[in-house]
C-alpha cells in the first residue's frame, strides 16, 4: 500500500499477495476492505480464549477525548493474544488477522502497551527480536514474527532471501531501553540476549551495512546480496522505512534511529560503569553532523526524507528526525517542527506515519495540533484506524504526551539523556483548549501504580496507589519563582526544553497511599 512519505506494507498484505491485482482499481479497494473486515471479525486471526482487561482509566471533562481514549483502549486490548499460542505472550503489531508482530510496529506500540499493563508481552516480543539477530543475516533480526514464533512467510524465505528495513535494529533497541527506563526491569540491561543485541547492533550491524559516519552517505542502496535472484533480494536491507520509492541509498529515518541508538548505548555503558562510552558518543555526533548538513534543506527549511548516492536530498522527513530526537541544531529543530505543523493542514499521510504525530506534537508542546491528530486518528470513519498501531499510539501519546508522565534522570543537566540509575517520575501537563481537566488512574510506572490529575496547566496531583515511595517532579511550562506544594510555597527549579521553552518544577517524595498536589 502506497504511503506518501512512509510505508510499512511488509507489515500488511499487498494486493498482489492476496490476488486482487487482476481486478480494476475500484474493485480492488472494495474487495480489500471486505477482506479486512473478514480478518477482523471472521475469526481468521489468533485464538482468543480469555478476555484481556486493563485497569487503566481516563476521566476527563472532554467528551471527545474520552471517546478517543475509550475506543483506543478497547481496540488495543482486542489485539492481545490469549497466551495459548506457541509464542505465548504477545499482541498483534501488524495488519489485523496477520497474527504476527513487526519490528517497527512493536517499537512504536510498546509505550501504549506498557500503560495498559502489557509489560510481559512487551518484554517477550522485544526479546524474540533480540534473539533473532544472526551473522548469517548480516546481524539483522526477523522483520516480522508470527504466532508460532517463526519468521512470517510474508517476509521471509530463507536467511539469504528476506525483507528487512535497516532502521529496525536501532528502533527495537531504543524501544527496549525506553522500557527499561519506564519499568526499571533490570533484564533490559543485564540479560545477555539484550546485551548481545545492543552490542552487535552498534558494532557489527553498523559495519556490515556501512552505516559508519565515514561511509553512510556513499553506501550502496542494497548491500550484502547473497543471491542473484529471489523473492526479496531487492528488499534485503532497505535503507529506510519508506518503501514506495527506490531512488535513494540512505533514509534520514535510518540516520535518526541510528543516532538515538548510539546515544543510548553510550548512556547504558556509563550507567553500568563500563568503558567505551566516548567512542559511541563520538559516533553519534558524527551521525548528527550528517543529519544537520547533508540531510537538511536550507532553502526549504526542513529535513529531507532520504539522500541519493549523489548527495541530493528527496522528500520531507521531519517526523522521524523529531521522533528520535535527532535534530541537534536548535534552529533546524524549530524549523522542522514548524514544517511538520504546516503539514497537518494538508491531507493526512498514511495512517502509520500519522500515528507518530500526536506524541511528537505533545512532546514539543503543541497540544492543539496533537489533539487534532488524535481526533482524526480515532474518528469512526478514518480509513484503517483498526490498524493496531493506531490504538496503541493513541494511548501512549495521551500518557507520555498529554499527561506528560515520563521517567527521567534525576540529574540530566538540561540534556535529552534517557538512562540513569537515579530517576524521578515527571509530569508535565499539555492539555488542549478543549480539555479543562483530565485524570489518568491505575497507571503502572516502575514498581508503582499511580493516579495523575491535571487542571489545565495550573495544578497537578499525583497519588501513590501502590508501591514504594518515589520522587515526583511536578513540572509546568512557563516561569515562576515558586510553586505551591500541598498549599505551601516552595522554590521552583528552572530549565528550558529542547525548543527553548521555559519549564518550572519541584521534586517531592510521594509515600504509599498518599496524594500530593502542586499548583502555580
Amino acid at each position: 500500500m502506497h504511503l506518501s512519505e512512509f510505508s510499512s506494507e511488509r507489515c500488511s498484505p499487498s494486493r498482489d499477495a492476496i490476488g486482487l491485482s487482476k481486478f480494476p482499481a475500484a474493485t480492488q479497494k472494495r474487495l480489500f476492505r471486505v477482506l479486512l473486515l473478514a480478518l477482523l471479525f471472521g475469526g481468521i486471526g489468533h485464538s482468543q480464549t480469555r478476555t484481556v482487561v486493563s485497569p487503566l482509566r481516563l476521566s476527563t471533562s472532554d467528551p471527545q477525548l474520552q471517546r478517543a481514549f475509550d475506543w483506543a483502549k478497547d481496540q488495543a486490548l482486542h489485539y492481545v493474544s490469549s497466551g495459548q499460542d506457541p509464542v505465548k505472550d504477545w499482541y498483534e503489531a501488524a495488519l489485523p488477522g496477520r497474527s504476527a508482530f513487526c519490528m517497527r510496529d512493536v517499537a512504536h506500540q510498546v509505550m501504549g502497551a506498557e500503560a495498559l499493563g502489557l509489560s510481559v508481552q512487551n518484554k517477550s516480543m522485544l526479546m524474540r527480536f533480540a534473539q533473532s539477530i544472526s551473522e548469517a543475516r548480516d546481524w539483522a533480526g526477523y522483520w516480522e514474527i508470527d504466532r508460532e514464533g517463526r519468521p512470517s512467510t510474508a517476509d521471509y524465505v530463507s536467511d539469504n532471501d528476506f525483507w528487512y528495513n535497516l532502521p529496525a535494529n536501532f528502533d527495537v533497541m531504543s524501544a527496549a531501553l525506553r522500557m527499561f527506563a519506564w519499568t526499571g526491569d533490570s533484564a533490559y540491561t543485564t540479560n545477555t540476549v539484550f546485551l548481545n543485541f545492543y552490542r552487535h547492533t552498534v558494532t557489527d550491524y553498523i559495519r556490515r551495512w556501512q552505516l559508519e559516519p565515514r561511509n553512510v552517505v556513499s553506501r550502496p542502496r542494497i548491500m550484502n546480496r547473497h543471491l542473484a535472484s529471489g523473492k526479496f533480494v531487492e528488499a534485503r536491507g532497505i535503507p529506510g522505512y519508506r518503501e514506495d520509492r527506490k531512488d535513494f541509498n540512505l533514509g534520514t529515518d535510518l540516520l535518526a534511529a541510528e543516532y538515538r541508538a548510539l546515544r543510548l548505548y553510550g548512556e547504558l555503558l556509563r550507567m553500568r560503569g563500563s568503558a567505551g562510552s566516548p567512542a559511541f558518543d563520538f559516533q553519534a555526533e558524527g551521525i548528527a553532523q550528517i543529519i544537520e548538513t547533508k540531510a537538511w534543506s536550507s532553502p526549504a527549511h526542513h529535513f529531507y526524507n532520504a539522500l541519493q548516492q549523489n548527495g541530493e536530498g528527496v522528500g520531507t522527513g521531519d517526523a522521524f528526525i523529531l521522533y528520535f530526537g535527532a535534530a541537534t541544531n536548535p534552529e533546524h529543530r524549530k524549523l522542522a517542527f514548524e514544517e511538520l505543523r504546516r503539514q497537518t493542514r494538508e491531507a493526512a499521510p498514511g495512517i502509520e506515519e500519522q500515528s507518530y504525530r500526536p506524541e511528537i506534537f505533545f512532546q514539543l508542546n503543541a497540544p492543539e495540533e496533537a489533539y487534532s491528530q488524535l481526533m482524526d486518528l480515532s474518528r469512526p470513519d478514518r480509513e484503517r484506524r483498526d490498524y493496531p498501531e493506531v490504538s496503541y499510539a493513541i494511548i501512549g501519546s495521551i500518557v507520555t504526551g498529554m499527561m506528560g508522565v515520563n521517567v527521567v534522570p534525576a540529574e540530566s543537566q538540561g540534556t535529552d539523556q534517557k538512562l540513569a540509575r537515579k530517576v524521578v517520575v515527571q509530569t508535565l501537563p499539555r492539555l488542549s483548549i478543549h480539555t479543562s481537566e483530565a485524570e489518568l488512574d491505575k497507571l503502572p510506572v516502575r514498581q508503582n501504580v499511580i493516579n495523575v490529575r491535571h487542571l489545565r496547566d495550573k495544578s497537578s496531583s499525583i497519588t501513590n496507589v501502590s508501591g514504594p515511595t518515589f520522587i515526583w517532579r511536578a513540572s509546568f511550562y512557563g516561569s515562576a519563582s515558586y510553586l505551591m506544594v500541598n498549599g505551601k510555597k516552595v522554590q521552583a527549579n528552572r530549565e528550558t526544553t529542547l525548543l527553548a521553552a521555559p519549564v518550572v518544577s519541584v521534586d517531592l517524595p510521594v509515600a504509599p497511599g498518599h496524594t500530593a498536589t502542586v499548583a502555580r
